[in-house]
């Protein structure tokens, strides 16, 4: 019997300038903390609700995320976290490797 594999422990190097960029935008820093506290994938329709934009507003955040590396895209257009990137769902971070990201901290009023 095979035994299944395990996550890597650390995830790819991501280039900073493209982590700069994405992470910069508000509207992808709230799909960023909906993805590590929801179940993981989600759908431009999904993300558009969210957001109170249109869907293919929302196909253009999502792509820019996937083009930093950060997500992928299956074929049913459904996004997910790219691997080694999902954190435990009971802490709100990402780690890219050389930077960790806390996704919980308030905005200050």
């Amino acid at each position: 019997m095979a035994t299944p594999a395990t996550p890597t422990a650390n995830p790819p190097a991501f280039r900073r300038a493209d982590l700069l960029v994405t992470l910069g935008s508000w509207q992808r820093w709230r799909i960023l903390h909906y993805m590590v506290t929801g179940d993981g994938h989600v759908t431009a329709g999904e993300i558009a609700g969210l957001l109170g934009i249109s869907n293919s507003s929302g196909m253009k955040l999502l792509d820019r995320m996937v083009a930093a590396g950060i997500l992928v895209r299956g074929n049913t257009r459904i996004y997910k976290m790219r691997a080694g990137l999902q954190p435990d769902r009971s802490v709100p971070h990402l780690e890219f490797g050389h930077a960790l990201i806390r996704l919980d901290h308030p905005d200050p009023e």
